[in-house]
C-alpha cells in the first residue's frame, strides 16, 4: 500500500483525501515509478472540479500531459513509452514544476510559431507559470518581449524574466501601448493564457491561446 490523494466528489481542496491505495505490481511494458515530486497545474483545479472529466470517482489527479492521471502519489505505475529520461544533474522539483509548461513553451515557440531574432512578442499573463518562461525564452531567443500583468509586482519580476516592455493593463490601454511600441506596426504573435478580456484587435500576424 501507498499514500495518495484521491477525489470521491467534485469541488475544491476540501474534496481531497489522502488516503492508502493498493498500486499492484508493473505488467510488461510498465514501470513501478517512485514520485519524488509532482507538479501542479491548473487543469488539476478543472479535475477536481469537474471541469475535465476524470474516467471514474475516486480517482488520484494530475498530469496535465497524456493520461494516465495519478501522479499525487508516493508511487504508482506508469506506461515505460510515457517516461522522459532526464538528466540526474536536474532537481526533481525543478523537473516537476518545469516539464509540462516547458513542453507547452517549446511548441509556441518553435512550432505553433516559429520566434525568430528580430520578431517582437506579446506575452499575456507575463508573470504567470507560462508567461515567465515564455518570456525567458523569446529573450533568449533574441526578441523584443511586451508583456502584460496586472500590478507593479507582477511588472517587476516580469521585467526581471526579460520583458523588454511591460504593460500594467489595468493602469493602461495595452492595445494603444502595444501600436505605441512598435510605431504602429504590431506584433509577430500574441501569446494569450488570459483569453476573452484581452482579445482585442492587435494588428498581428499570428494569435496563440496557451489554454
Amino acid at each position: 500500500m501507498v499514500k495518495a490523494i484521491r477525489v470521491h466528489e467534485f469541488g475544491g481542496p476540501q474534496v481531497l483525501k489522502w488516503e492508502d491505495v493498493e498500486i499492484g505490481e508493473p505488467k510488461e511494458g510498465e514501470v513501478h515509478v517512485r514520485n519524488k515530486a509532482i507538479g501542479v497545474n491548473f487543469i488539476d483545479v478543472y479535475f477536481g472540479k469537474g471541469v475535465d472529466k476524470a474516467p471514474s470517482l475516486p480517482f488520484t489527479p494530475a498530469y496535465a500531459g497524456p493520461p494516465p492521471l495519478g501522479s499525487y502519489a508516493e508511487e504508482q505505475i506508469l506506461p515505460a513509452n510515457k517516461l522522459v529520461s532526464v538528466p540526474p544533474k536536474i532537481d526533481p522539483i525543478i523537473e516537476a514544476s518545469i516539464m509540462s509548461k516547458g513542453m507547452t513553451t517549446r511548441y509556441l515557440l518553435r512550432s505553433c510559431f516559429k520566434v525568430e531574432p528580430g520578431h517582437t512578442i506579446l506575452v499575456h499573463a507575463a508573470a504567470g507559470g507560462m508567461g515567465s518562461l515564455l518570456c525567458q525564452w523569446a529573450n533568449t531567443l533574441g526578441a523584443t518581449v511586451i508583456g502584460t500583468v496586472s500590478n507593479k509586482t507582477k511588472a517587476v519580476q516580469a521585467k526581471e524574466d526579460g520583458c523588454h516592455h511591460v504593460i500594467i493593463y489595468t493602469e493602461e490601454d495595452f492595445v494603444a501601448r502595444v501600436n505605441e511600441i512598435t510605431s504602429g506596426n504590431g506584433v509577430e504573435v500574441v501569446y494569450d493564457s488570459v483569453g476573452k478580456s484581452t482579445f482585442e484587435v492587435v494588428p498581428i500576424i499570428s494569435y496563440a491561446t496557451c489554454i
